[in-house]
C-alpha cells in the first residue's frame, strides 16, 4: 500500500483522535477491524495479506502484548503468506471461523437483519440501488444498541466494558508500515 499524501495523511491522524463513536461504532475501543475500515473509507481499497501483516505487526508494537484475532474466510486471511506470518508469531493467535457461521460472527446477524428489514421484497434497480439501500440500513443500525447487542449475544461475544483502552497510534503505523518481522 503507497502511503498517502501529506493531506490524506494529515486527515487520517485526526480521524481517530474523534474517538470511534464519531465513527459510528457504539463504544470508544479502537480494534484493528475498526482502525481498517476507518482506512478503507478515506483510500476506497482493499487489503492484501501483507498490509494485514503489517498492521497486526504494528499493532503488536505498539500495543506490546499478545493479539488475538476471529478471522472470517476472507482470501486474505487464507493466503500461503499469512498462514506462515500466523505460524512464525507465537504471541498471535488466529480463530478461523467456520466457512458459514452465523452463530459465531455477529456480522452475519446484521445481515440477516438487513435481509429481512432493509432490503426484504425489494427489487433493485441496478448495483447502486442495493448498496444504496444497504448503507441506508447500516446507517439506521448503528443507532439500535439493542438490535447489535443481540447480534453479539448470539455470537458468543461477552457484552462488559473494556478494562482498558489502547490508543493506536496513526504516525507510528505508517512509520513501520513496512517493516516486518
Amino acid at each position: 500500500m503507497p502511503l498517502p499524501s501529506d493531506e490524506l495523511f494529515a486527515v487520517l491522524e485526526q480521524e481517530p483522535a474523534k474517538g470511534p463513536v464519531a465513527h459510528g461504532w457504539p463504544d470508544q475501543a479502537w480494534t484493528l477491524s475498526r482502525i481498517r475500515t476507518l482506512f478503507g473509507r478515506r483510500f476506497h481499497k482493499s487489503y492484501s495479506w501483507q498490509d494485514y501483516r503489517d498492521l497486526i505487526q504494528t499493532a503488536h508494537q505498539q500495543l506490546g502484548g499478545p493479539i488475538v484475532l476471529a478471522w472470517d474466510n476472507l482470501n486474505t486471511h487464507l493466503t500461503a503468506g499469512m498462514r506462515r506470518y500466523i505460524a512464525e508469531r507465537d504471541w498471535l493467535t488466529v480463530y478461523q471461523l467456520p466457512t458459514y457461521a452465523p452463530h459465531l460472527n455477529p456480522a452475519e446477524g446484521i445481515w440477516s437483519v438487513l435481509r429481512r428489514t432493509t432490503t426484504a421484497k425489494r427489487a433493485f434497480a441496478d448495483p447502486h440501488d442495493l448498496i444504496t439501500a444497504i448503507r441506508r440500513g447500516l446507517r439506521q443500525l448503528q443507532y439500535r444498541r439493542d438490535v447489535l447487542d443481540g447480534c453479539l449475544t448470539r455470537a458468543g461475544v461477552v457484552l462488559t466494558p473494556p478494562r482498558r483502552h489502547h490508543a493506536f497510534n496513526l504516525s507510528l503505523f505508517f512509520t513501520d508500515f513496512g517493516s516486518s518481522g
